[in-house]
């Protein structure tokens, strides 16, 4: 199992650039054998939840204060794609 994680600029933002590299991370993981890949977003952060779900990952659910910044802790939407996810 692994946790893929990603940030980018405002400025680089709508070109494909982060679909591009998650699409290419996920099929390296899965290529070397990796069973699992896990991305988690802020629930608040509909930009990435979008780019998970366009990627074919899975939403699984929220986790409560999963996610600490600095006014305190934040929700985090929980999605995951498995090894046989992408023989679908």
């Amino acid at each position: 199992m692994a946790e893929l994680g990603y940030w980018l600029g405002e400025r680089f933002g709508h070109r494909g650039i982060l679909t591009r590299c998650v699409g290419a991370l996920r099929a390296h993981a899965f290529a070397t054998g990796l069973h699992r890949l896990e991305i988690l977003s802020a629930t608040a952060n509909l930009p990435s939840r979008a780019l998970a779900e366009r990627a074919g990952f899975v939403f699984e659910g929220v986790l409560r204060e999963r996610v600490r910044t600095t006014e305190g802790y934040e929700d985090a939407a929980l999605y995951a794609r498995l090894a046989s996810d992408v023989l679908r």
